[in-house]
C-alpha cells in the first residue's frame, strides 16, 4: 500500500475516538502477547539447563509449569488482540461507510455524474469491506513481527552475541524475500482489481439492460464480451496467485537454512563449552517464533496490495469537494425573502457549461444568454428537442449545478445566496426518471411532506393521488395505499411510476414545481387531465413543465422553445403558431396540419 494512502487511512482511524481507543488497546495487548512469547524460550532454556542436563526433576516440572503459564498468558493476550482488532476493523468499516454515504449525499449532481452511481456502489460495499478486512488483519500482525525481532535480538545479545549474529544474518534474507514479493506482487494485485472493475461494469450494464440485450438478439455478443473480461480477470488473478505460491516455499527454504546455521553455530559453541545447550534451544525457538509473524505478514502483504486501490478510491470520494456549496453567510430563502416565498423565478443572462474532469467548465456551453421570467401562478413550458438544454435549464433553479454566467433568482434573490436546503423547501422537482423506494405506496407519497417553511399546507395523500391520476390503480390493489412498493418500483409500470412521483411532489405543495418530462409515459388524455388537476391544485404556485411532446404544453401560460441552448421563441400556444416557424414546425411534425382558426 502506498505510504500516502497508509497515512491518510491512519489519520481517518485516529480521528474517530472509538477507533482510536480500540487501536491503542489492541497494541497494548499485542505488546503483552509478544512479551510472553519471548519468555517461553527462556523457560525452555531453564528447563534444559537446570532440569534435564542437571537431572533435577523439580526444575523440569517448574520449567514446564512456567511454560504453561506463559503460553496461557500469551493466548489470553492474543485473544484480546483479536477482539480489539475486530472492534477496530468494524469501527473503520462503519465510519468509512457512513462517511462515504454522507459525502455522496452532500455532493453536487456534477460530482455524481463524474463518479458514476455504479462506481459509488462498489466503493461503498466492496472497497469498504476490503479495507475493513485489511485493517483487522494489520492490527494483529504489522507490529508483532518487528517487536518479536527486536526482543529476540536483545535477549540473544544478552546470552551470547554470536547467537544474535545468526539471527541478524537470517532476518535480512527473510525480509528481502518479503520485500521482493511486495515489489512484484503489489502491481499484480492492482491489475486484478482493475480487471475486476472492468468485469463488474460489464456485469452491471448487462444485468440492468438484459431486456435490451434479448430484444436486440445480442446475447452471444454480450456473452463473448463478458467472457473476454472474465478471462482477463482469470489471467491477472492467476499471475498474482503464482507469485504468492512461490513465497511460502522461499520462506520455508530460508527458515530451514536458518535452523541449519543456528545448529551449526550453536553446536560449535556448546562443544567449545562457551554456552549451554539450553541457549541453542533459545535461538532455535526464537527463529521459529520470529517466523510465525513474518509468515502472517507474508499473507497480509497481498491483502494490503489489493486494498491499496480500494483505499485510494474511498479517499477520493471523501476528499472530493462539492461543485455546489452554501456560502458562509447564506440565509434561508424565506429569511432572504422577508417572509413567505412567492415563487417568481427569473433567469438573467444565464449561460452554463458542464464541468470537465479537471473541474473547469467545458469550452462549449450548454445554455447561452437565457433571459426568462416565470410569475407566481404561471405554468411555464420548456419545449425543445433532445439535447437542447431543457432539463439543464430547470436544474439550475434548484442549484443542481451553478450557472457559469448570469444568475437565477427567486423573488429577486440569487439562489446562490441562500442555503440549498431552504431552496429545496420551496422548490420540488419531479425528475425524468421516477424513483420509488421500497416500502408502502403511502410512505412513498409522504416521502417529502410535510415541509416546514414553504408557506403552504401539504396536500392530502388521496387528493394528490387523484390529481396525478394514480388513485385508480392504487385503490384497485388489495392493500390500497398500504400496498407494497418493491425496490425501485419494479412492480409498477413506467406510467404508474411517473404518476406516483407526481403525486409525491403534489403532497408537498411547493411554491415552485418542476415537472421534467414526467408525463412522457402517459397517453395524451391522461396527460391532459393531470395537467388540469395540477393547475387547480397548485393555485398560486409556479410550475415549470419540461416536455418534448407538444401536446403536453398546449395549455401552458408561457411556452419557451429552446434550440441548442438558446431561446428561439416564447409566448402562448396561439401566439407561437402565428409568430414562430420553429414552434409551428414542431406542431406539424407531431400533430399534423395547423387548424385554420389557430
Amino acid at each position: 500500500m502506498r505510504a500516502t494512502n497508509i497515512r491518510r487511512l491512519l489519520a481517518a482511524i485516529w480521528a474517530d475516538p472509538r477507533g482510536r481507543r480500540w487501536l491503542v488497546l489492541s497494541q497494548l495487548a499485542l505488546l503483552g502477547q509478544v512479551v510472553f512469547d519471548l519468555l517461553i524460550p527462556q523457560a525452555i532454556r531453564n528447563l534444559v539447563n537446570n532440569g534435564i542436563l542437571a537431572g533435577d526433576i523439580n526444575s523440569v516440572v517448574n520449567g514446564a509449569l512456567w511454560m504453561a503459564v506463559f503460553a496461557v498468558a500469551s493466548a489470553a493476550f492474543a485473544t484480546a488482540v483479536a477482539w480489539f482488532a475486530a472492534q477496530v476493523g468494524e469501527e473503520v468499516g462503519h465510519r468509512l461507510r457512513s462517511s462515504v454515504y454522507r459525502r455522496v449525499t452532500d455532493l453536487s449532481w456534477g460530482n455524481i455524474d463524474r463518479l458514476e452511481t455504479s462506481d459509488l456502489l462498489v466503493r461503498l460495499t466492496t472497497d469498504v469491506n476490503q479495507v475493513r478486512t485489511v485493517v483487522t488483519s494489520s492490527v494483529t500482525t504489522l507490529l508483532r513481527a518487528p517487536l518479536m525481532i527486536v526482543g529476540a535480538i536483545l535477549i540473544l545479545l544478552a546470552i551470547e552475541a554470536r547467537l544474535a549474529v545468526v539471527m541478524i544474518v537470517f532476518l535480512p534474507i527473510v525480509i528481502g524475500v518479503l520485500a521482493f514479493y511486495q515489489r512484484t506482487g503489489a502491481p499484480l494485485y492492482r491489475a486484478v482489481l482493475a480487471r475486476f472493475d472492468g468485469l463488474n461494469q460489464v456485469l452491471q450494464e448487462n444485468m440492468a439492460g438484459v431486456r435490451v440485450v434479448k430484444a436486440f438478439v445480442r446475447r452471444d455478443y454480450e456473452n463473448d464480451r463478458f467472457e473476454h473480461h472474465n478471462r482477463d480477470l482469470q489471467a491477472a488473478a492467476t499471475n498474482a496467485q503464482r507469485a504468492a505460491a512461490l513465497l511460502n516455499p522461499a520462506l520455508l527454504l530460508v527458515v530451514n537454512l536458518g535452523l541449519a546455521g543456528a545448529l551449526w553455530v550453536g553446536g560449535d559453541l556448546v562443544i567449545d563449552g562457551t554456552i549451554e545447550l539450553g541457549s541453542v534451544f533459545v535461538l532455535l525457538n526464537y527463529l521459529v517464533a520470529v517466523m510465525i509473524p513474518l509468515v502472517l505478514l507474508s499473507v497480509l502483504l497481498p491483502q494490503i496490495a489489493s486494498a491499496d486501490s480500494s483505499v485510494g478510491r474511498i479517499l477520493e470520494v471523501l476528499e472530493t469537494q462539492a461543485d455546489v456549496t452554501d456560502k458562509p453567510d447564506a440565509r434561508s430563502l424565506a429569511q432572504a425573502a422577508g417572509g413567505a416565498v412567492r415563487g417568481r423565478v427569473a433567469f438573467e443572462g444565464v449561460s452554463f457549461a458542464y464541468l470537465g474532469p479537471d473541474g473547469t467548465p467545458n469550452p462549449t456551453p450548454v445554455l447561452h444568454d437565457i433571459d426568462l421570467v416565470a410569475e407566481p401562478g404561471q405554468i411555464v413550458a420548456i419545449l425543445g428537442s433532445t439535447g437542447s438544454g431543457k432539463s439543464t435549464l430547470v436544474n439550475l433553479i434548484i442549484r443542481s449545478y451553478d450557472v457559469t454566467a448570469g444568475r437565477v433568482t427567486i423573488d429577486g434573490i440569487d439562489v446562490r445566496d441562500v442555503t440549498r436546503e431552504s431552496l429545496l423547501t420551496a422548490v420540488t422537482p419531479v425528475l425524468q426518471q421516477p424513483s420509488l423506494f421500497s416500502g408502502t405506496i403511502e410512505a412513498n407519497l409522504r416521502f417529502g411532506a410535510p415541509v416546514e417553511g414553504n408557506g403552504q399546507a401539504p396536500v392530502d395523500v388521496v387528493t394528490a393521488a387523484h390529481a396525478a391520476e394514480a388513485s385508480g390503480f392504487v385503490e384497485d390493489r388489495p392493500d390500497g395505499y398500504q400496498g407494497e412498493v418493491k425496490r425501485r418500483g419494479a412492480n409498477f409500470s413506467g406510467g404508474q411510476r411517473q404518476r406516483l412521483s407526481i403525486a409525491r411532489a403534489l403532497v408537498r405543495r411547493p411554491r415552485i414545481l418542476i415537472l421534467d418530462d414526467t408525463t412522457s409515459a402517459l397517453d395524451v388524455a391522461t396527460e391532459g387531465r393531470v395537467q388540469d388537476a395540477i393547475r387547480d391544485l397548485m393555485g398560486e404556485s409556479t410550475v415549470f413543465l419540461v416536455a418534448q411532446r407538444i401536446s403536453a404544453v398546449l395549455t401552458a401560460d408561457v411556452i419557451v422553445v429552446l434550440e441548442e441552448g438558446r431561446i428561439v421563441a416564447r409566448g402562448s400556444h396561439r401566439e407561437l403558431l402565428r409568430s414562430s416557424p420553429e414552434y409551428r414546425a414542431i406542431y406539424e411534425s407531431q400533430l399534423g396540419a395547423v387548424p385554420a382558426d389557430a
